[in-house]
């Protein structure tokens, strides 16, 4: 006599997730819109039934701040929240992959986000406004103040330049374009002017739109002993 025997083989779910890459690297500027994609990491799952080669993703940490989401089918990952780059300049995603089988497997992968500057701050002098002495015979060169300036962005964002823009009898003074010395330019006269104010300019060297910032710089030209007494006739 003979019987018929079913024996249905179910799949053993022995195989992890698997991501292509170990560590994934990516830049985005600190101006994108939300939404905006970042990068997609990937896994893989050698396993044969649908439900154990398949792979839901999730952020497992690095996310404290809740700057991005991952897509759990795709994993597209993308930017949940504004990005500022002089609050933080690198992300560090630890992202996690895994099956639907039972027991469930999982691997993990890292994702290095690298917000890239762009120009949004102005230079910003340290002080109000700056005021200087010199003597009237100061000889040219001469130096009598140092006006600075900084800006929080980076690379040439953040590098600071410094000219002077007005002033009458600002010819009679120059200033370093990058140390922001002033120094004496002009042969000066007390008896024809006491004090001289001019507008100095600070702007940084953004490559698409610059930024600037100016300030008042006053100098007293103090008196020389150079006439000596007489009798009037």
């Amino acid at each position: 006599e003979f019987v018929t025997v079913r024996i249905e083989i179910t799949a053993f779910n022995n195989h992890s997730p698997h991501f292509v890459e170990d560590i994934y690297s990516a830049s985005v500027s600190e101006n994108v819109s939300l939404g905006h994609h970042v990068i997609t990491v990937v896994a893989e799952d050698m396993d044969l039934s649908p439900e154990n080669s398949k792979i839901n993703y999730f952020i497992e940490s690095g996310n404290d701040q809740g700057k991005f989401k991952i897509d759990a089918n795709d994993g597209r990952i993308t930017v949940l929240e504004r990005l500022d780059r002089e609050a933080t300049d690198t992300y560090t995603l630890i992202i996690g992959a895994v099956d639907n089988g039972e027991p469930m497997n999982n691997a993990t992968a890292e994702v290095v986000i690298e917000v890239e500057d762009i120009n949004d701050h102005s230079p910003i002098f340290d002080h109000v406004q700056y005021e200087g002495r010199i003597a009237e015979n100061a000889t040219a060169s001469t130096y009598i103040l140092t006006v600075h300036a900084t800006d929080r962005d980076i690379g040439y964002n953040g590098e600071v330049e410094y000219s002077i823009i007005s002033g009458t009898y600002s010819d009679l003074f120059a200033i370093d374009v990058v140390s922001g010395a002033v120094t004496v330019r002009g042969e000066l006269d007390r008896e024809e002017v006491e004090r001289v104010e001019f507008t100095v300019q600070a702007s940084d060297r953004g490559m698409e739109n610059q930024l600037a910032s100016v300030i008042l710089v006053t100098i007293t030209i103090t008196d020389f002993n150079e006439f000596p007494p007489y009798f009037p006739q």
